[in-house]
């Protein structure tokens, strides 16, 4: 089994040695993003008054002031994003290690997700997001996990906007024994026929599937298997 790690000790070890290490650089990255943000501020209203001046328009004075405040935010976004996301690594790639696992930030799409696409058990989405991969042995037997956050692009023009349709996690477990077919758990509700009966049959990822009937009526009511 997974033991809590000692946080004393891992701010003893390596971790909060490299962690004091980093406060000459959060601390430029706080002034820097206070710059960017206070230079967005004065650049957007100088820049509007020049051009209400120039056009005695208000709508494109605002444009571009609103577009140089945002310019200045996101610039004070990024040097931010790149020590936290630093610290972050850091940190949880300390506590993996401290339990045997091992972390990464970022990577491609995992077999979980892929699989979990095939057997349409995921939203229909247009982009996703998938981060905080950690993997290894959980007890004797092997576990991925990531977080996952998935959005789709819904309406058209200025009512174009970006939806999260799925935020959560997907995780993969090996078991101790080889299993010849697929079982397949989902909410309920999720195939029925044309008169709204339940399918006694269904086809995903090339693979039919079966209906099979539950004791238990109140997780009959819930899922489908």
């Amino acid at each position: 089994m997974i033991e809590r790690p000692d946080a004393d000790a891992l701010m003893a070890g390596p971790l909060g040695q490299w962690l004091t290490g980093l406060n000459a650089s959060r601390a430029e990255a706080k002034a820097k993003s206070a710059r960017y943000t206070r230079n967005g501020i004065i650049g957007g209203i100088v820049l509007g008054v020049i051009v209400l001046i120039l056009f005695r328009d208000p709508e494109p004075a605002a444009w571009v002031g609103f577009g140089s405040f945002g310019i200045g935010t996101f610039m004070a976004f990024n040097a931010r994003k790149q020590v936290t996301d630093k610290l972050k690594t850091g940190i949880n790639s300390a506590i993996a290690q401290a339990l045997g696992l091992t972390y990464t930030m970022t990577g491609l799409a995992p077999d979980c997700y892929e699989r979990a696409k095939s057997f349409s058990l995921l939203p229909s989405h247009d982009n996703e997001n998938l981060e905080d991969e950690w993997s290894g042995p959980l007890g004797e037997q092997a576990f991925r996990l990531h977080e996952a956050k998935l959005t789709e692009e819904r309406g058209s023009g200025k009512s174009r906007r970006t939806v999260t349709v799925f935020e959560g996690t997907l995780m993969t477990i090996a078991f101790t024994r080889r299993f010849h077919g697929v079982t397949l758990v989902e909410r309920g509700g999720r195939h029925r026929s044309l008169f709204g009966f339940q399918k006694d049959s269904i086809e995903l990822n090339d693979v039919e599937l079966g209906h099979i009937a539950m004791v238990d009526p109140r997780f009959e009511d819930a899922f489908n298997v």
